[in-house]
């Protein structure tokens, strides 16, 4: 999942050619809001005709696009937010957004006509609102939340000031309810795919509400949830490790949108790192690590999190033989605070935490050998790749002898 919003509310693509009037605005180019591979992969789902626009209104288009399986896709009109079920995570756009454009762009009268008629709907429903008896519309909803919890929910978090009072831990016992009705004999079978949209709508609620701590909150205890239970599903689709990186990545940018203070920044700065020495579950590492990376944005937010790393720091590599586990770990570790120094611009304290390390990783010695030749320094660039090529097994030296 991944929310791309635009600079401004006025904002409104322009496709290959002419514009597309869903507003009167500045015109924009599709191509320039997503990368080349994503444009050309959408414009082929659309020409294969994947993309299937299930509602719209003046304010909203939801599509579902048939990919690897079913995307939603919902396009907020007014405030320009494009989404997608997708776990697609890199620039711009993913193509199940663009091929949803082209489809919008393609089909404008049956799109207009859907429109039109939501928007009928729309006044007929608030002239209905505007002309009912206060108590008996009061009686009418209270009725239908007593049946309907997911509205009741909907209920409390749109008209509560701060959150409906539910706790992290409150969060997370209704999440996990939602594993308890398919477990069988406490595993998770093949196929068996919770629906979080429930969680998700009332995430996006609080988001709309400026509310965004609390929506957070839910997001944290979808993680949560999901890593604790990953030992018992079969999980061989991949479908709960995305739906994972998609609650991550909604819990940082909510973390990103509430503009928190130093002290409240470094406290989930804190949980991220500690989430990703934990390892829970082992998929998990390099969501934590983008995390991180998304979520520091300052010196100050650097500088803490390499005071958070340093006391994990190893001071050898392990054998690689002897325990690949242990290896992995520490180059992960000593690939983070190379991440630190160079974000920090700490030169002197890059090169020799690479000269210390660059015999015992290909990796290491690579990026040693890419930064000098960078840095304008050849001769030792060569050096170090002569070095590590006639150390490295052949299969790895390919992008030293780059280098040489």
């Amino acid at each position: 999942m991944k929310v791309i919003m635009a600079k401004d509310s006025a904002f409104i693509p322009t496709l290959m050619d002419g514009d597309f009037p869903l507003r009167p605005s500045q015109s924009y180019k599709l191509k320039e809001l997503c990368t080349e591979q994503s444009f050309q992969k959408g414009l082929r789902y659309f020409q294969e005709g994947r993309v299937k626009i299930s509602d719209a209104s003046p304010s909203c288009v939801v599509a579902i696009v048939s990919g690897t399986e079913n995307y939603r896709v919902e396009i907020d009109l007014d405030k320009f937010h494009a989404f997608c079920t997708c776990p697609y995570d890199l620039e711009g756009f993913c193509k199940h957004i663009v091929a949803t454009f082209l489809a919008i762009d393609s089909n404008k009268k049956e799109v207009d006509r859907m429109m039109d008629e939501c928007g009928l709907e729309l006044k007929k429903m608030q002239s209905l609102l505007e002309s009912a008896e206060p108590k008996a519309l009061k009686d009418f909803f209270q009725k239908e939340m007593e049946t309907d919890p997911d509205l009741r929910d909907r209920f409390l978090a749109c008209f509560s000031e701060n959150g409906d009072g539910r706790s992290l831990s409150n969060y997370r016992r209704e999440v996990d309810s939602l594993f308890d009705e398919v477990e069988e004999r406490g595993f998770i079978l093949y196929g068996a795919e919770l629906d979080f949209a429930p969680f998700e709508n009332l995430a996006k609620i609080y988001v709309r509400k400026d509310d965004f701590l609390e929506a957070a909150k839910i997001y944290q205890a979808l993680t949560e949830t999901i890593a604790e239970k990953m030992d018992h599903v079969d999980d061989s689709d991949g479908y709960y490790e995305g739906k994972f990186s998609d609650f991550l990545d909604g819990f940082v940018e909510c973390i990103m949108l509430a503009e928190l203070g130093a002290d409240a920044r470094q406290m989930h700065i804190n949980y991220l790192f500690k989430r990703y020495l934990q390892k829970d579950p082992d998929f998990s590492q390099d969501d934590y690590y983008d995390a991180l990376k998304q979520l520091c944005t300052s010196k100050d937010d650097l500088y803490y999190w390499k005071k958070l790393l340093e006391p994990h720091l190893p001071d050898e590599l392990p054998d690689k033989e002897q325990d690949w586990g242990k290896y992995y770990q520490a180059e992960n570790l000593i690939s983070m605070q190379l991440h630190l120094l160079t974000r920090l611009g700490e030169m002197a304290d890059l090169y020799a935490l690479m000269e210390k390390h660059y015999r015992s990783s290909y990796e290491f010695c690579l990026q040693y050998a890419k930064q000098l030749l960078e840095n304008g320094d050849r001769t030792k660039a060569i050096r170090i790749a002569e070095e590590g090529t006639a150390h490295f097994p052949d299969h790895l030296s390919k992008g030293l002898r780059v280098c040489n």
